[in-house]
């Protein structure tokens, strides 16, 4: 048999090889040191939770959970309440044992703890077990606030920014 001819045939084994590889390997090599989908979605430690806003310049001050909460659904039992004190607004960072969601209308309930005077404007829920919500005078306050916690909320959340090589659409 030529010289060329098995040459050729490596080279063709070679190139049949390296696209089987990369239809095997290749969408994973790209994402290399991005979040997988596991890591994005495990439970945040009340510590973890804290320290991602310190690192942000919020402190958090732990609080006692409202009777609507430390009462109500048991997904609230031994959870643990943080606020962060503004002028004339509150961010509320409330970390469960496990999965939960905001109670909105609960929170607006005269058991609810809303600060005199504040209301509740917005809600986040970062996901996971993490609950953020901001009470307010009025708007403007609100968005104030919300605009310095929403670093600290990325962080915790498991987004992945859509400027990221990591995001998909």
């Amino acid at each position: 048999m030529p010289v060329r001819v098995v040459v050729r045939a490596l080279v063709l084994l070679a190139l049949v090889a390296a696209v089987a590889a990369y239809g095997a390997f290749g969408a994973n090599v790209w994402r290399w040191g991005c979040p997988s989908q596991a890591e994005r979605d495990r439970l945040r430690t009340p510590t973890e939770v804290i320290d991602a806003f310190e690192d942000h310049g919020i402190e958090l001050a732990r609080v006692r959970l409202p009777p609507v909460l430390s009462d109500g659904a048991p997904v609230y039992r031994d959870a643990v309440l943080h606020q962060h004190s503004a002028t004339s607004a509150n961010a509320f960072v409330l970390v469960c044992k496990t999965r939960c969601s905001m109670p909105q209308q609960e929170l607006e309930g005269t058991r609810g703890g809303i600060p005199d005077g504040q209301h509740l404007l917005l809600g986040v829920i970062p996901g996971n077990n993490v609950v953020v919500w901001v009470t307010a005078e009025g708007r403007r306050s609100a968005g104030k606030l919300s605009r310095r916690t929403s670093p600290a909320v990325r962080d915790i959340s498991g987004q992945i920014d859509p400027d990221s090589r990591c995001y998909i659409n």
